[in-house]
């Protein structure tokens, strides 16, 4: 039955269900390592206060640390322990856990709130959806297992984690979210060892992977990672696309189309398709994919300098400008380069910057495919040419 049919006091009879079975599951597994050996376990989100889920966000799992304290040996084996959250949270109004999971100063980890929500919720403010993580009753962080290592895989082996696992899928079952967004790789092998049907498959190149089974269900790299502004807005916008077309399977091609115009995501793609060649591929101010090729060496490795040769690909008005220069912003320097790489071609300068060399335009109504073959032959042109003016000592 589908959780709109159903009335609130239903759906939290059925969440006090799961609760005390999976809590049983739980304290079986911390029996086969020994009565009370096992790190702690707890649910994150209070269940009791969620009345329509429309985001879901799954970590691997809680990462504390920490054993069985106290409240541990005399509160989880209670049947709505995992139904209740975090001990952290019990007792404490909507506001207060807010303000904990978004503004109280962590002492220990010195900083505000907590940063994975606040990672999420960067991301989902480019797609207006931020307020969404400060609603208790739509909003619901848990984990795909429940034990409290500050690793996953200090978990004992005892443990049947994907028996653990399991569970959690049943409670997605029980909220039915618009969205399931799993944090990590981890998160994302084990959901998709777990799961029956449709497997979970890059839909953004090297940001989102994808699968509908019921929910979209998402999967981007751990929050403890480092993301670009710019990668925030690509999996914001996403996250916001699909809680705004909750029963609409995403394809790979309207993704792409809606991102490019919504995100300026064309730069991203073109970032993936285009082989690098040895260079660093970055994207400068949300359009501007770039490639550094590094001249300088130091024991037997290319190192970042001045002498760095850069290749911008910079989107104007009606083109594409594939523009050549060194870090040096220097005409002299630049106009020697271009005759050593391509003896034949006749300096260019841009209109904007004298010192960079206009070697192509493409129109920007190339496809990508063409934009990035033209820019792999730019790529292969320069780095020939620095491999041999440049070579690394044996």
């Amino acid at each position: 039955m589908d959780i709109h049919k159903k009335t609130f006091q239903e759906v939290q009879e059925e969440l006090k269900k799961w609760s005390k079975e999976t809590v049983d599951i739980y304290l079986a597994q911390v029996k086969n390592v020994g009565e009370y050996v096992a790190t702690s376990f707890y649910n994150q989100s209070d269940l009791s206060r969620v009345k329509q889920c429309e985001l879901m966000i799954l970590g691997i799992n809680p990462g504390c640390g920490c054993i069985f304290s106290q409240w541990d040996k005399k509160d989880c084996i209670k049947e709505y322990f995992l139904y209740k959250g975090n001990p952290c949270f019990q007792g404490k109004s909507n506001d207060e856990i807010i303000s904990a999971l978004f503004y109280d100063y962590d002492s220990q980890k010195h900083r505000y709130g907590w940063d994975l929500i606040k990672k999420i919720y960067k991301m989902l403010t480019f797609s207006g959806k931020g307020d969404l993580l400060k609603r208790l009753d739509k909003f619901v962080l848990s984990n795909m297992i429940f034990f409290g290592t500050a690793e996953q895989d200090q978990i004992p082996k005892e443990i049947d984690q994907e028996l653990c696992a399991r569970q959690t899928l049943k409670l997605i079952d029980i909220l039915k979210p618009k969205v399931v967004l799993l944090l990590g790789k981890q998160s994302r092998d084990l959901y998709n060892t777990l799961i029956d049907g449709p497997k979970l498959e890059t839909i953004v190149p090297q940001s989102i992977s994808y699968c509908y089974k019921d929910c979209h269900i998402l999967a981007i790299k751990h929050t403890a990672c480092r993301y670009t502004s710019y990668e925030m807005k690509i999996i914001g916008n996403t996250i916001g696309y699909a809680l705004d077309n909750p029963t609409i399977r995403l394809e790979k091609e309207s993704m792409d189309s809606f991102l490019t115009e919504k995100a300026n995501g064309r730069s991203w793609y073109l970032k993936t398709m285009i082989n690098g060649n040895g260079s660093i591929q970055k994207i400068y101010n949300e359009e501007t994919v770039y490639h550094d090729f590094y001249t300088t060496t130091q024991k037997r490795k290319y190192v970042s300098s001045k002498d760095n040769i850069v290749i911008d690909l910079t989107p104007t008005k009606d083109e594409y400008k594939v523009l050549v220069f060194t870090r040096q912003n220097d005409k002299e320097k630049t106009m020697k380069l271009i005759k050593d790489v391509w003896p034949d071609e006749n300096y260019n300068p841009w209109d904007c910057d004298n010192s960079r060399h206009v070697h192509r335009t493409i129109p920007l109504c190339e496809s990508n495919e063409n934009v990035a073959k033209i820019m792999e032959q730019v790529l292969s042109d320069i780095k020939a040419y620095r491999d041999k003016a440049f070579p690394l000592h044996k």
